[in-house]
């Protein structure tokens, strides 16, 4: 399966990166054939790929695991949260369009929003979606993808179905082999403690309660560019611990008896040539920039841990140089040259604890890790512990350092680093959003649970196990199907009447025009993928642009204030939406540009020409 999982996800990449290639030079707009080539260009490479890693599969011999009855339960499981999530992700229902998670209110959207807007011909690098005047501060590379599929004619809620439904496929494969059966229970069941009062109320769904929620309902599901991250970043990982960690060659001389092995000084194989290798880690910032840097910590630590190792430090330099130029050009795209670093970036002691009287900041911890919170920690301590008393043997002896086994090797390697670093996001925001640095916790906890099952949970006898393995699970599972059980809840978006009536009128107008409506994430102008002049107020404050004063000129624009006639033009607008939601916001509004004829106007509302 790796081979396949492997052309996948580089004939995505190669896919994205061929259209900006195409497209930045010339700050040009996707069209059907620049579209065409780009994915053809990533298929051929996909082929490409797909020849290499299945040779180099079968040069590294992976051990083939056993697929157990637990791992086919887990993975029955999955399959079922698959379709339950991305099937009825979008669905229209009589006059009404549907979506299946509240969870994914204003995410799914927003990303609707882009790829529309980015299909229709947006210049790149686009211009922010929702702020006038502001580049667009968000890594796009999935809803890119997303326009070059809508480009050549894809239906856009199949693609939404497939594109989730293939990414959890992907997810799943790549999660199996990181960490087994346990690593998939952990992503599917990831839950604290709140889920145990099942037992005493009956209620499903308790995430309303915890900061830590359940990782697919509100993370996999609703961050889209995780259908691309979780699995690419899992195989450079699996790759790297092969590469690194796990195929120890054979000692030059025979040991003295009892003496560990020591560490190689060349590296394995691993499952990826480079090419692959670096073409997946030097693309990761555009599909999602938290599982690139933490990515890029796991690789800086090795680097000053492990420098004394050529393999190591030779490959890791080469990785770096390769990557570290279009890796910085797309950060620096995506953050405005990096303006929008130091507005977001902040601390905050505790996470989302922060605030908190002590006592519950105390609870705050076990209630959303629930055995987690005490496991985690003690397993980071023997694993330091270990590192250090090899490290000061290897100084006492005057010799290389070596480890007592190959697993200790990969545990610390891993798990180390990502402890540090969780530590780093549980007190230092990421993002302006405190909830947001979930999306770099993610990759802790991912790396952290391969380990805890292979060094402290399998060595157990089985009747403490299974226990063991249910209080960990147990209240992440009742999370996860009260929120799969929700179907029969209608979470209703917009009246497809409307909509259509909208998108016919918008799409023989400028795709490149600007509008003036409301800042709702519902509004028929996001669905139809058209620039706004202000967009919802919390998209734009996560990605930390500083809005009010938008909302300021929006506000005396749409009011028909003094001065009304000079902000399209400040703003960039031509065009300016009034319907039922504008009637809502702006009940007082003067309507001053009703002394013009309308540019087309039905029951879902009316459109004006206000600006050049």
């Amino acid at each position: 399966m790796l081979p396949a999982l492997a052309a996948l996800l580089v004939s995505v990449a190669s896919a994205v990166l061929a259209a900006l290639a195409l497209l930045l030079p010339a700050h040009r707009g996707l069209d059907t054939p620049l579209a065409l080539a780009a994915l053809l260009i990533g298929l051929g490479t996909g082929l490409a790929a797909w020849f290499h890693v299945r040779h180099q599969e079968a040069l590294t011999l992976p051990i083939r695991r056993r697929f157990s009855g637990w791992a086919w339960a887990v993975m029955i499981v999955f399959g079922l949260f698959a379709l339950r999530s991305f099937c009825w992700l979008l669905y229209l229902d009589g006059d009404a369009l549907y979506i299946g998670s509240p969870d994914n209110l204003g995410d799914l959207s927003m990303h609707l929003q882009l790829a529309r807007y980015f299909a229709d011909g947006a210049a790149w690098w686009p211009a922010h979606a929702e702020a006038a005047g502001q580049p667009l501060r968000y890594y796009p590379g999935i809803d890119l993808f997303h326009a070059l599929l809508l480009r050549v004619g894809a239906d856009e809620l199949r693609v939404l179905v497939w594109m989730g439904l293939v990414g959890a496929t992907a997810t799943a494969v790549a999660l199996y082999r990181w960490g087994g059966t346990f690593t998939v229970a952990g992503f599917l069941f990831s839950g604290g403690l709140a889920g145990w009062q099942f037992f005493r109320d009956g209620v499903f769904d308790y995430q309303h309660a915890l900061a830590w929620k359940s990782l697919p309902l509100t993370m996999f599901v609703t961050q889209r560019p995780f259908l691309y991250a979780l699995p690419a970043g899992l195989l450079l990982m699996i790759h790297w611990r092969r590469k690194f960690f796990t195929d120890l060659p054979p000692p030059a001389r025979p040991l003295p008896p009892g003496s560990p092995p020591p560490l190689p000084l060349a590296a394995g194989p691993g499952l990826l040539p480079f090419w692959v290798e670096a073409l997946l880690y030097a693309t990761l910032p555009i599909f999602h920039l938290f599982a690139f840097v933490f990515l890029s910590a796991l690789l800086a630590w090795w680097f000053a841990v492990y420098f004394w190792r050529p393999a190591v430090r030779w490959h890791l330099l080469g990785l770096v140089a390769v990557a570290l130029v279009p890796a910085t050009y797309q950060v620096s795209l995506m953050t405005g040259n990096f303006t929008s670093t130091g507005n977001t970036i902040h601390r905050q002691w505790g996470w989302m604890a922060h605030g908190l009287p002590f006592e519950r900041s105390l609870w705050f911890w076990p209630l959303n890790f629930g055995l987690f919170a005490l496991l985690a920690p003690l397993f980071w301590t023997q694993l330091l512990a270990w590192s250090i008393t090899d490290w000061w043997g290897a100084v006492v002896n005057r010799q290389r350092p070596v480890l007592r086994s190959r697993e200790a090797d990969a545990s610390t390697a891993f798990v180390l680093p990502a402890g540090i670093l969780f530590v780093v996001a549980c007190n230092v925001m990421f993002a302006k959003w405190d909830w947001d640095n979930t999306k770099l916790m993610i990759w802790c906890y991912l790396a952290f649970l391969p380990f805890l099952w292979r060094v402290w949970v399998r060595p157990l006898a089985f009747p403490l196990r299974v226990p063991l393995c249910l209080v960990l699970f147990f209240s992440g599972a009742v999370s996860l199907f009260g929120g799969l059980s929700k179907s029969h809840i209608h979470y209703s978006l917009i009246k497809r009447s409307e909509l259509n009536g909208a998108r016919h009128v918008v799409t023989a107008l400028p795709a490149r025009a600007r509008y003036a409506c409301a800042p709702d994430y519902n509004h028929p102008l996001v669905y139809c993928g058209r620039a706004l002049a202000l967009g919802y107020e919390g998209h734009l404050l996560s990605q930390s642009i500083d809005y009010k004063p938008l909302r300021n000129d929006l506000d005396t624009l749409m009011l028909g204030g003094p001065g009304w006639e000079k902000i399209p033009t400040r703003l960039g607008v031509r065009y300016l939406y009034w319907g039922p939601r504008e009637d809502q916001r702006w009940p007082q509004s003067t309507h001053p540009w009703e002394a013009q004829p309308a540019v087309a106007s039905g029951d879902w509302g009316s459109i004006f020409e206000v600006g050049p």
